[in-house]
């Protein structure tokens, strides 16, 4: 089974702050990240150990990250809208994507026997 690699979480906001501080209102990569942050060249591993930091920062600051594969940056002014702006319709593609992608399990799931589909959506939560 595939586990996350974990950081302790007294390491983890450490880190998380190096890289919002890094990354606050300039484009960096992953592998730039790695090198100043961590000390070490991006691999598997760090590689989804950023990742995932990314994850809990965007849900407290404005984090860009287009699927351009610029990199990240935390944006800091107006200056940023119109990547702001490219970022949450991005965003909203996703999700709509996403939700298209369960209809099909939602009907499988419904029509074997597993009852409404709502009530599997509690359950997962």
């Amino acid at each position: 089974m595939n586990r996350k690699p974990e950081v302790p979480e007294g390491r983890k906001k450490e880190l998380c702050e190096a890289i919002y501080r890094y990354i606050r209102g300039v484009w960096r990569t992953k592998e730039q990240i790695s090198l100043e942050v961590f000390g070490q060249p991006l691999n598997a591993t760090r590689d989804r150990q950023i990742r995932d930091m990314i994850s809990v920062l965007k849900k407290h600051v404005p984090i860009v990250s287009p699927s351009s594969g610029k990199g990240y940056k935390a944006v800091v002014d107006a200056a940023d809208m119109d990547e702001v702006v490219h970022q949450w319709r991005e965003n909203d593609s996703r999700k709509e994507d996403l939700d298209g992608n369960n209809v099909p399990l939602i009907r499988f799931y419904e029509k074997h026997g597993g009852g409404h589909a709502q009530t599997a959506g509690a359950q997962r939560r």
